[in-house]
């Protein structure tokens, strides 16, 4: 019994002495850079920074793709045409100079001085294929029955519903516009019918400097037009195969109102367009999936505090110190 308890006692005292041993871990350094600022300076530096710093920012990332097979055998009407809001903001590029205006976003005419803060700060302009985090998931898709049409993100604050602005995107194949033969018999002009006994001489390419042939020369006439109908259905320009708006709000929760519209060919030819305009409630941090027959939609938003943000809390942390002192 009594050397049990001197066993006991001995590896107590051994256990002290490797914790008396151990060396202590040093206190991280965090040391905020604007402790020693006056608190005049302080405030005076925090009453320039823009509200738009007082928002979350997000960073925003979507996927749209096209199923090559339909999954079922729905007839789409063929008398619909995309319709979105005509007020939107298109998406810049990223670059080193968040001011470039040449590569910069194009806000709309009824934007506010808070998107025009965030445009300065950086905010709507795609960013480097590097940071999508759904790549692995393009590429999967890819190998299966879909095909990727629009693939982007970018950051931005999310503001109120009154304030959001409408995101334009497009993507997929380019389409080329007809003029259908009954549109065409209106268009004013010479029935382009040859007179009895007239006989209508080929059309010669244009010339270039070159020589060469012009691209619009090679579009063969159409036979019984008009030159000016001619002209109209050559020069008619060409529509994305995805485009439409996105609009991300938040109220007490963060909110998605897509607008998106998928142009498609019927076997005959014919024309016609679909949409997702599913209003959704959004939660950071989590994929999101709209749901169509023929395309669909992946977006996600993580939180992504902005680099004046954090600037911003360390001059207010900073000021709380200064005033408890006092």
């Amino acid at each position: 019994m009594r050397m049990r308890t001197l066993l006991i006692l001995i590896l107590l005292l051994l256990t002290g002495l490797v914790q008396a041993q151990a060396p202590e871990e040093e206190p991280e350094d965090e040391t905020n850079p604007w402790s020693g600022t006056p608190p005049t300076e302080l405030r005076a530096m925090l009453a320039e920074i823009p509200e738009i710093m007082d928002r979350t920012w997000y960073q925003v990332e979507v996927l749209v793709f096209a199923r090559e097979e339909a999954t079922n055998e729905e007839h789409w009407r063929l008398g619909r045409y995309p319709s979105y809001p005509g007020s939107n903001l298109r998406l810049g590029t990223a670059t080193d100079e968040a001011d470039d205006d040449e590569a910069g976003p194009l806000l709309p005419e009824d934007a506010g001085s808070l998107h025009e803060q965030a445009v300065e700060a950086g905010a709507w302009r795609t960013l480097p294929n590097d940071t999508l985090k759904l790549t692995d998931a393009a590429r999967s898709m890819t190998r299966g029955r879909y095909r990727i049409l629009y693939h982007q993100t970018w950051r931005q604050p999310v503001l109120e519903r009154e304030q959001a602005l409408p995101i334009y995107i497009e993507g997929g194949q380019s389409m080329p516009l007809t003029l259908e033969p009954e549109t065409l018999e209106r268009l004013p002009g010479e029935s382009g019918e040859p007179e009895d006994g007239e006989q209508r001489e080929p059309a010669q390419p244009d010339r270039g400097i070159d020589g060469e042939a012009s691209p619009r020369a090679e579009v063969p006439r159409t036979q019984g037009l008009s030159p000016a109908q001619e002209i109209l259905q050559v020069l008619l320009p060409a529509e994305p195969e995805l485009r439409g708006t996105l609009t991300l709000s938040r109220a007490r929760f963060l909110h998605l109102e897509p607008s998106l519209w998928l142009t498609k060919e019927t076997d005959e030819g014919q024309r016609y367009h679909v949409d997702i305009n599913q209003h959704r409630r959004m939660r950071s941090e989590r994929l999101h999936y709209l749901d169509h027959p023929l395309f669909g939609v992946l977006i996600r938003l993580d939180p992504r505090d902005h680099p004046e943000q954090e600037e911003k809390e360390q001059m207010e942390e900073a000021l709380d110190e200064h005033t408890r002192r006092e």
